[in-house]
């Protein structure tokens, strides 16, 4: 199978490509939120819009899909990225910090990425106000695993055999890479 054979979009599907050269992740956010058919997507953390993008375009290709993103910065690139590439109705994007936006949240979640701070108790307070949110049978995927900041938070809140959960290491972390990969893990709700 090749990558991204399901985007039809030229310009999208060459974006994404050429990110994957150097952010390997993608390819697994874009394959899993597609298989997942999830409907609710929620991204802490935009950036320059990379991850944003991979998810659009699984939502451009699920029917009802929708990608809601929390960042405190403007992400004026990513917002231009995802106008250019005509990603944008499927997107609603809020410049606030993401407890913040936590206590405004009132929809069951199908998949929650978080890639914000790494800080350890900003990461502990996201599981906590966002995974009850979380559906039986959805997932949360954290970015850049081996960090202190994300991994000790996951076993605080989980434990290391989580009742009605199932953790796995989906992308191992790879350091010698000119970019650097910092893993990628996923929590599923049982």
């Amino acid at each position: 199978m090749e990558l991204f054979e399901e985007v039809k979009n030229v310009k999208i599907r060459e974006y994404l490509l050429h990110q994957q050269l150097n952010r390997f992740y993608i390819s697994v956010l874009y394959r899993k939120a597609l298989e997942s058919k999830a409907e609710v997507l929620l991204e802490l953390g935009v950036e320059e819009g990379v991850s944003t993008i991979a998810l659009l375009s699984a939502c451009s290709l699920i029917e009802k899909a929708h990608l809601w993103s929390v960042d405190l910065a403007p992400c004026l690139g990513a917002k231009t990225k995802i106008s250019e590439l005509g990603l944008e109705s499927f997107w609603t994007f809020t410049q606030i910090d993401d407890l913040e936006y936590a206590k405004t949240w009132n929809k069951p979640i199908d998949f929650l990425f978080v890639d914000t701070s790494h800080e350890f108790a900003h990461t502990k307070k996201e599981i906590e106000r966002y995974s009850p949110y979380i559906r039986k049978g959805g997932v949360i995927f954290f970015h850049d695993i081996n960090r202190h900041g994300v991994a000790r938070p996951i076993y605080d809140c989980f434990g290391a055999n989580p009742k009605d959960w199932t953790y796995e290491t989906i992308l191992k972390p790879d350091l010698v890479r000119p970019y650097p990969e910092y893993g990628l893990g996923v929590l599923k709700r049982d």
